[in-house]
């Protein structure tokens, strides 16, 4: 399987998706794919330090476990720190969410690229559809630039 790429190109697709860091504090992240068009770039938290790539194969991963609302280990590269893994699972805890966005399913993406430097995403149902609307974009799209 092909090593993911970093080189960006927005004006091919990008999106972006509210989710909330443990806390109630309201994030955006960002979907691009690159510039090959065979990688989707996911910005959590649009902090570069939690920018990685995902190949179309840990894609298809993350929308499953997203989907069935279950836990998954997908493998994800960043540019300088190398291979991480992305936990997806259910998330329980509402308190974590603002009074207004306490709605079920609920998922979290865990990321850990340093021993200092990790995140925990929230994303509520609406939160979630979205999401999933956007990688499901993305996947599809690297598809079609696959198959050109």
């Amino acid at each position: 399987m092909a090593s993911p790429t970093f080189t960006r190109d927005t004006t091919r697709f990008c999106r972006r998706v509210v989710s909330y860091l443990p806390g109630q504090y309201t994030c955006h992240s960002q979907l691009e794919l690159s510039a090959d068009g065979r990688s989707v770039l996911l910005h959590l938290a649009l902090l570069a330090r939690f920018s990685v790539a995902l190949n179309r194969h840990e894609t298809a991963r993350l929308l499953r476990a997203l989907d069935a609302e279950s836990v998954a280990h997908v493998n994800v590269q960043h540019e300088r720190t190398g291979h991480h893994d992305l936990v997806v699972r259910p998330h329980r805890d509402l308190l974590d969410l603002p009074a207004h966005a306490r709605c079920a399913p609920v998922m979290r993406l865990d990321l850990c690229t340093s021993a200092e430097h990790g995140i925990q995403l929230i994303f509520p149902a609406p939160e979630l559809y979205a999401l999933r609307q956007a990688l499901s974009a993305a996947y599809l799209q690297s598809t079609v630039e696959v198959a050109r």
